[in-house]
């Protein structure tokens, strides 16, 4: 398929993040033309079923969706662009919610030219009530993160920041949560 011919998105990894963007997405009617990849077939039929969206192995994901969010762990980040490397191209953009991932490691992985956008969300996105910061790699512009915060905006509140300030973020966000609970407590 032509980069003209895909739309829509496919959520690359079904774990905690990659779930509450699904669900998020589903619940404000943004199934259609949404893909969800997983690497457990059973964990991919359990979230096709629950969600009622296509499960598609990676190539597929590539060739049918112009946007793929990358919901997976950092550890493993690198093995999954690895296998992007031979399915993408300039007409996708790129999303990451690795955490401690910068964008020039993953553009250093893929073909030169691919748009890259960083968000780190924050726990309450399980519940729609998230805090998303993002931002652009060297080949993303405007347009690219306009269009990354409207689909984060799905679990919650969404602002752009340098991405030198990401790890500051990290820290925050992670944490910010964990001790508003503990001081509760």
């Amino acid at each position: 398929m032509t980069a003209s011919g895909r739309r829509g998105l496919a959520i690359i990894g079904g774990g905690k993040i990659g779930e509450a963007l699904l669900s998020g997405l589903v619940r404000r009617g943004g199934a259609d033309g949404l893909l969800v990849c997983e690497r457990s077939p059973e964990r991919a039929a359990q979230l096709s079923e629950r969600y009622g969206v296509p499960a598609v192995d990676l190539a597929d994901a590539a060739a049918r969706a112009r946007v793929l969010l990358l919901a997976v762990k950092p550890q493993d980040i690198d093995g999954l662009l690895g296998r992007l490397t031979d399915v993408v191209d300039t007409g996708h953009l790129v999303v990451s919610v690795a955490a401690g991932v910068p964008t020039t490691r993953i553009e250093a992985a893929l073909p030169a030219g691919i748009a890259v956008v960083r968000v780190m969300p924050n726990t309450p996105a399980l519940v729609d009530e998230g805090m998303s910061v993002l931002s652009a790699g060297a080949h993303a512009g405007e347009a690219h993160l306009d269009e990354a915060e409207a689909l984060l905006a799905a679990v919650g509140k969404v602002r752009r920041v340098p991405e030198g300030q990401q790890d500051a973020v990290t820290a925050l966000s992670g944490s910010g949560p964990a001790y508003f609970f503990y001081l509760v407590e």
